[in-house]
């Protein structure tokens, strides 16, 4: 079945899902990590890949996420616009559903203010006739599929997907 995406955005978030799964129950660091995350008219999901730094001269660990929630399980929301301030944040917090213990929830650490507005308006008018019962869905690591072909299947149009943030003004070296 089709869904139509209404937000889509990449940016620096934080899951927490509350049951283990592959011996994890958050993704949550200080300045969060790379993912992109889909609101549909039922359901939000955060996909994300990336590398986590575990020290010096240690190896970085791969990491791979898939996490979907029903909005039908919609427990509360708080988006954080405060321009003077330059403060853009917000969460989503979830009821307990299929693999979300009690505390799920989708932390945002950066956010454009429209996109804001757009997710916080249609949260306020949220109104699910035909709830979807399989959502609740955490795949991490070695479980989760190739991203682009889960959402691809998923959500039942061609999204695009992509692994890496805009890039930054790169500093130039000088060597001699």
């Amino acid at each position: 079945m089709k869904s139509s995406v209404i937000v889509q955005f990449r940016s620096y978030i934080n899951v927490v899902w509350g049951t283990k799964v592959q011996n994890q129950e958050a993704f949550a660091y200080m300045k969060g990590f790379p993912a992109t995350f889909f609101l549909t008219e039922r359901r939000a999901i955060v996909v994300g890949e990336f590398l986590e730094k575990k020290g010096w001269l240690r190896k970085k660990i791969h990491h791979k996420i898939i996490f979907e929630a029903g909005l039908q399980h919609l427990k509360e929301y708080q988006i954080n616009i405060f321009p003077e301030k330059k403060i853009f944040t917000g969460f989503i917090s979830f009821h307990p559903h299929n693999q979300m213990g009690e505390g799920a929830i989708i932390q945002f650490l950066k956010m454009r203010p429209e996109i804001g507005d757009v997710i916080k308006k249609h949260l306020s008018k949220l109104n699910i006739k035909h709830p979807i019962e399989d959502t609740g869905i955490v795949m991490v690591d070695s479980q989760a599929p190739l991203l682009q072909t889960w959402l691809n299947e998923r959500l039942g149009i061609k999204t695009k997907y992509s692994l890496t943030l805009p890039k930054k003004k790169r500093k130039k070296f000088l060597f001699f």
